[in-house]
């Protein structure tokens, strides 16, 4: 609607050429089909390269959803990859501590001894290699839940730019929604990667019982906090990342919007013959007035040394003429 009525208004401007005699019925029909159909005709051509202007920003916007969805989808794989790893730290430092403790128990008791400190040493590896794998199921779902709340920041970011620019290109649901497909299956096929090829062969070898089960215990601790020291690098990377990537959405949107905006001007003000004065030759002109300004400015000031000498020569013979009157009646 506001490009017709544009189109109509535009259309009364570039029409007024065309009389329309009110005494005559004939000519004022005729004048007035002339008018409808000349008008009409310029709304019908600047519909048709609003058309193609409307079709050629939609496919860009379509392809800018799928290039960033590519990109954001790329960087939240490689968030949960680098998670996979932190996962994967606990999960051979517990599989190094289950070997050990198989070893252990297999070692026999002192016979000289009947309550063997073996025993409670293995027991206290036990819990904590309980828990330990109670902590690594812990950080598993919370990292599949850190994963998915990153892809829907992304999701939502689509979401918005194809609301934005549905009001001016048409609906834009379908883009929106391949975008999201597309950022789910780039960041499955990378999470559902090898995380890491390195196996922990970590294997104590003291000769004390103790020393070993403590070195086991260590082992755990050490794993722990390497594995929190890994998710902790992989948020802020991510956060970082995913903020300048919908950053870059919003550009594009804007961006796209603009130059839709500026397309139109263009058509209407071709459709129209209009031309926008350059800004170039503007500039020259003002320049040119200001330099004949300050020219003229210049002459008057040269003159008026000349006019102050005339105006002397004139009033010296006046007042030659007023002494000599003088001396006579002396």
């Amino acid at each position: 609607m506001k490009l017709v009525s544009l189109f109509c208004v535009g259309a009364s401007a570039n029409l007024q050429g065309i009389t329309i005699d009110p005494h005559n019925a004939e000519n004022a029909m005729s004048g007035l089909s002339m008018l409808m159909a000349t008008a009409q005709g310029q709304l019908s051509r600047a519909q048709r390269h609003h058309a193609k202007l409307v079709d050629k920003m939609k496919k860009e916007a379509e392809k800018n959803f799928n290039d960033e969805a590519e990109k954001i989808g790329q960087g939240i794989g490689s968030f949960a990859k680098e998670l996979r790893v932190s996962e994967s730290v606990l999960e051979g430092a517990l599989a190094a501590a289950e070997a050990g403790l198989k070893i252990e128990e297999k070692v026999p008791s002192k016979p000289d001894d009947w309550q063997d400190p073996g025993v409670a040493q293995r027991a206290r590896l036990t819990a904590e290699i309980n828990a330990v794998n109670r902590t690594l199921k812990h950080l598993q779902r919370t990292h599949d839940r850190d994963v998915h709340e990153q892809e829907d920041t992304a999701n939502q970011a689509f979401e918005d730019g194809s609301m934005a620019l549905s009001m001016k290109l048409g609906d834009l649901s379908e883009a929106s929604e391949s975008a999201k497909k597309i950022v789910v299956a780039a960041v499955e096929k990378l999470k559902n990667s090898n995380a890491s090829d390195k196996v922990d062969h970590f294997n104590a070898t003291a000769k004390d019982q103790q020393a070993r089960i403590d070195a086991y215990k260590a082992h755990l601790k050490d794993a722990q906090k390497q594995s929190l020291d890994v998710a902790k690098v992989a948020q802020t990377k991510v956060g970082s990342f995913l903020a300048k990537a919908v950053k870059d959405v919003e550009n594009d949107t804007a961006r796209i919007l603009e130059e839709l905006a500026t397309g139109q001007k263009k058509e209407i003000d071709k459709a129209f013959h209009r031309t926008p004065a350059p800004v170039a030759k503007a500039s020259s002109v003002n320049v040119t007035a200001k330099a004949a300004k300050a020219t003229t400015k210049a002459a008057k000031l040269a003159t008026v040394p000349k006019v102050s000498a005339k105006k002397t020569a004139k009033t010296q013979p006046k007042s030659a003429v007023a002494i000599g009157k003088a001396v006579k009646k002396l």
